[in-house]
């Protein structure tokens, strides 16, 4: 629990937040969801409960570690600016949760509509 609120409050290294929490933990997700799509019609009501609890707990990680990163990239750029150097990294880790967001948002905008 104690790395779950660290991550969090964005007190892990945004290296660390970036790839492994957010990189690395929704591509996994991802590759998951992407197999649970491709056997939609072949999947019990069973199957398909889980998969839906699976698609919630999905959606909840991309929130999770989309805010983890913004709060590690802000205290990263506090951090960088005390000592006057570049923030760039911050800035670019906010533009792919940006991005993301917006991504994130056209795909259930199809599914509505």
């Amino acid at each position: 629990m104690k790395l779950i609120k660290k991550i969090w409050y964005g007190d892990l290294s945004l290296v660390k937040t970036f790839w492994i929490v957010s990189f690395i933990g929704t591509g996994i997700l991802s590759i998951i969801s992407i197999l649970i799509e491709e056997n939609l019609e072949t999947i019990s009501e069973i199957g398909a409960f889980f998969s839906l609890i699976f698609l919630i707990f999905f959606f909840l990680y991309v929130i999770y570690s989309y805010v983890a990163v913004w709060r590690s990239a802000t205290k990263y750029t506090n951090k960088v600016k005390k000592k006057k150097k570049s923030a760039f990294w911050a800035y670019a880790a906010k533009t792919v949760v940006v991005l993301g967001v917006i991504r994130g948002s056209v795909e259930i905008i199809k599914i509505i509509f």
